[in-house]
Order: C-alpha cells, then sequence, then structure tokens
C-alpha cells in the first residue's frame, strides 16, 4: 500500500501538474504527500584567479521557501476541484 509520494517540484508548469496529479494518487490511497524541491549554489568557472565569492545560502534557502509556497497556494484551486 502506498503510504508516501514523492513530488519534485521546480515551479514549471509540469511540476504543477506532477502535484496535481500526486494529490489525485494519495486521495485514492490515503498517501501523504512530501513536496522536493533541491536548489544549487552558484559556482563561477573562471581562468582568472579569484578568491571564494560568497554565497548567502540562507538567501537561497529562504527563496525556495518562498517560492515553495506561492506553489502550494497556486495549485490550492485545481486541488479543490479533486475533492
Amino acid at each position: 500500500m502506498m503510504k508516501t509520494i514523492l513530488c519534485p517540484v521546480d515551479f514549471s508548469r509540469n511540476s504543477r501538474d506532477a502535484y496535481v496529479y500526486a494529490l489525485e494518487i494519495a486521495k485514492n490511497f490515503g498517501a501523504k504527500i512530501i513536496l522536493l524541491h533541491c536548489y544549487e549554489t552558484p559556482v563561477v568557472f573562471t581562468e582568472l584567479p579569484m578568491g571564494a565569492i560568497p554565497v548567502n545560502e540562507k538567501e537561497l534557502y529562504d527563496n525556495a521557501q518562498k517560492r515553495l509556497r506561492k506553489f502550494i497556494s497556486g495549485v490550492k484551486v485545481a486541488a479543490s476541484k479533486i475533492v
């Protein structure tokens, strides 16, 4: 029996559609959904010797969280039709 569905999210229309599909499956099986979004810290390649470029990882994380909340609220209309 399916208990958990892992649904990757890149904030695209395709991932929105995949999330809606996962909601339908979760409803049929009584499963929970875990949304997964991964991000990379930027890497700069250059032939010139440079010091490390500072990356604010908290800012990257906070931005991803903000986009994820916006993604979820944007799908609520589609999710309400599944009831």
